[in-house]
């Protein structure tokens, strides 16, 4: 370890360098450590020294591989597209509530302004429809808003997929209509699960002993027309509360 050089960051002069002990500076080290570099890359002789890489020859011709590799891409890509293209577009069935409710009131309408009894106004709403059937932006623009919050991506449907097939192909059940049980079933079912929101999930099991999971799987079973992915039961004998999945 006596003829290994020591670093000093900071040398004072009052610190003498010991000849056993040399001190470096900064300065010192750096510039060894560039001539060491500059020895590496030094060519041996015998050998070609090593260009930069701007110094090196660039050619302009791409390689007959790239070019083949790039028309194999083209004709997968426009096969694929024609195979996508040839799925017929599916049926969209609507559920009926926009022409059964002159108010719209069976329809989105967030985001519109509204009347003191929640009503939509009608101006905008007639809006809303124009731009979704024109698809044009400029008419998406016109749209009168409820408030200073914006409509959050009314364009996203008028984007073209660029992978699988085009979104209007995709078939979409109608969704359940205002005034039937089936909406009716989701509704109870959605205030349920914000009651339910602190119960630990330990409780959602069967022979729970819950009072609010008991009274929520009971009055759930008593629906007409409830489609929730798990069936929910309540055995009268034992009031307790049984979780099936379908």
């Amino acid at each position: 370890m006596g003829d290994h050089p020591t670093i000093s960051t900071e040398p004072g002069p009052g610190s003498p360098a010991s000849p056993s002990h040399p001190t470096l500076s900064r300065r010192t080290l750096l510039g060894g450590a560039g001539a060491a570099v500059g020895a590496v890359l030094a060519s041996p002789p015998g050998m070609p020294a090593i260009a930069s890489a701007a110094a090196q020859a660039v050619s302009a011709e791409p390689r007959p591989l790239d070019a083949a590799f790039r028309r194999r891409a083209l004709e997968v890509r426009d096969a694929c597209a024609r195979a996508f293209d040839a799925i017929p577009i599916a049926p969209h069935p609507a559920n009926g509530d926009e022409a059964r409710y002159p108010n719209k009131i069976g329809s989105d309408t967030r985001g519109l302004p509204h009347d003191k009894r929640g009503e939509v106004d009608q101006a905008a709403w007639q809006a809303l429809f124009t731009a979704c059937q024109s698809g044009d932006p400029a008419d998406f623009e016109k749209i009168p808003l409820g408030g200073t919050r914006r409509l959050i991506n009314p364009l996203g449907t008028q984007a073209v997929s660029l992978s699988g097939i085009n979104p209007t192909q995709i078939a979409i059940p109608p969704a359940p209509a205002l005034a039937s049980a089936e909406r009716a079933g989701e509704a109870i079912e959605v205030y349920w699960q914000a009651l339910l929101r602190d119960v630990p999930l330990t409780e959602l099991r069967d022979g729970t002993d819950n009072r609010d999971v008991l009274a929520a799987a009971e009055e759930l079973s008593k629906l007409s027309d409830f489609r929730g992915r798990p069936t929910r039961r309540v055995a009268p004998s034992r009031r307790r509360a049984s979780w099936t999945g379908r």
